[in-house]
């Protein structure tokens, strides 16, 4: 209403007019920190014209016009509030950085003994070293004078026979448990008709030299076959080199640890 002159369409310099009453209107440098710059409001007319003519006709009308002006007044002038923001706020630095390099270093006499000690850098500081303590090796296995305080020894082989003592114990709970006792193959126990007949489920022999599943030359019936109701299979640290041929009978293990060996 203010630059309309009863046609309904706006010149090249309505338009232009339109836009300084809207507050886009280019500011000198002493007034709201110069933004916008008279350069950056000719940008932005001539960019909003060509857009708004679409016709070339050389003017506009209001449909035109308001197709155009809304979304990019409102852009215009929240980037121009950002921009003097900034501007206000760097100046405000460079005062500040400013007073803090004039400032004068108070004389020495006037600063009371614990300022004065404050200000005397630390002589002969010196930060604590960064100590490192390796955790202490884990208590022996095996000990020459049978406790705890004697020097470090293999473990005592079982005899030739293997864990006989841990065999006929494994009828009652099912599992075989032999743990660092020196056995170079699977207990020949385990090749027993009465063993076979009831079953082992859980062979735990870590930390032996047990290479091979087999003992064919010892105890035939001491194999994957003979140990098909085995569920759990634990020879961690041991000397197996290869798995048997037959491994796949044991189709009920749930879990089988070989880790550290071989393989």
């Amino acid at each position: 209403e203010s630059v309309d002159d009863g046609d309904g369409t706006l010149g090249k310099a309505e338009f232009k007019e339109v836009l300084e009453l809207l507050g886009l209107h280019a500011r000198p440098p002493n007034v709201d920190e110069g933004v916008p710059s008279s350069k950056l409001f000719d940008t932005r007319f001539e960019a909003w014209w060509l857009e708004a003519d679409a016709y070339k006709a050389g003017v506009v009308d209001m449909t035109q016009a308001l197709g155009v002006l809304p979304d990019k007044v409102c852009a215009a002038l929240e980037a121009d509030e950002k921009t003097r923001r900034k501007k206000v706020a760097y100046r405000e630095l460079l005062l500040m950085e400013a007073e803090d390099f004039d400032a004068e270093e108070p004389d020495e006499a006037d600063l009371d003994p614990i300022q004065r000690a404050l200000r005397e850098p630390l002589r002969g500081y010196q930060p604590f070293k960064l100590e490192t303590r390796a955790p202490d090796p884990a208590p022996a296995a095996w000990r020459d004078d049978g406790g705890a305080t004697g020097k470090q020894c293999a473990a005592p082989p079982l005899p030739e026979d293997g864990a006989v003592r841990e065999g006929w114990r494994s009828l009652e709970t099912h599992q075989l448990i032999a743990v660092e006792r020196g056995l170079e193959a699977l207990p020949l126990i385990l090749g027993s008709t009465l063993l076979q007949q009831l079953g082992v489920v859980r062979i735990s022999l870590p930390r032996n030299k047990i290479e091979t599943l087999h003992c064919f030359s010892e105890a035939p019936a001491v194999g994957c076959r003979g140990l098909s109701m085995l569920r759990e299979l634990r020879l961690p640290r041991n000397n197996l080199k290869c798995l048997p041929e037959d491994v796949g009978l044991f189709r009920q293990v749930e879990q089988m640890d070989l880790s550290g060996n071989a393989l």
